[in-house]
Formats: C-alpha cells, structure tokens, sequence
C-alpha cells in the first residue's frame, strides 16, 4: 500500500476511521459466512478463489451445488439484501 503525505491531520484521521470501519465490515461478513456454511469469495491476479468454511481454497464455484441451502440461508439471516442482476441476494 502506498502512503500518502496529508496537509489536514482531520482527513487523515477521517481516512483511517473509514478502512477501520471497512475491514470492521469486511470481517463480519466472512465470520457470518462461515456460520452459515457459505463460502468466501476472494480474487488474486484476475482469479476468483472460494474458500469452503473447512479452509479449502478451490477455483472451482461450490454454489451451482448450494443454490437450495443459499436460499434458506438468505431468507432466514439477519443480513442485509442487495440486487445484483434483479436477483436478491
């Protein structure tokens, strides 16, 4: 990660506050993945790997197996919904 020199020490505290907020979320959604039994999602180079709540890391997609499991779990988590392609994930 590149540093950046800051004139206003109030931006910097703001900018610090806002990727302790980031990874604060990030962090919640890979653990309330893994309560769920819902693989994480990461990308290196261009490449898409899916960790299983084991720790196996797989280039190949495990949710074309998981839709039925996905669907129950979205509908009985507290988490917030979103839209991708008209599909409410």
């Amino acid at each position: 990660m590149e540093l950046k020199e800051f004139d206003d020490i109030e931006i910097y505290k703001i900018s610090v506050n806002l990727q302790r907020i980031g990874v604060e979320a990030v962090n919640l959604a890979l653990k309330e993945n893994r309560r769920l039994d819902i693989p994480n999602v990461f990308s290196h180079d261009n490449k898409i790997y899916y960790e299983t709540n084991g720790g196996c890391i797989s280039r190949i997609s495990p949710f074309d197996k998981m839709k039925d499991k996905l669907k129950k779990a979205i509908e009985n988590s507290q988490a917030y919904s979103f839209y991708v392609n008209n599909t409410v994930f």
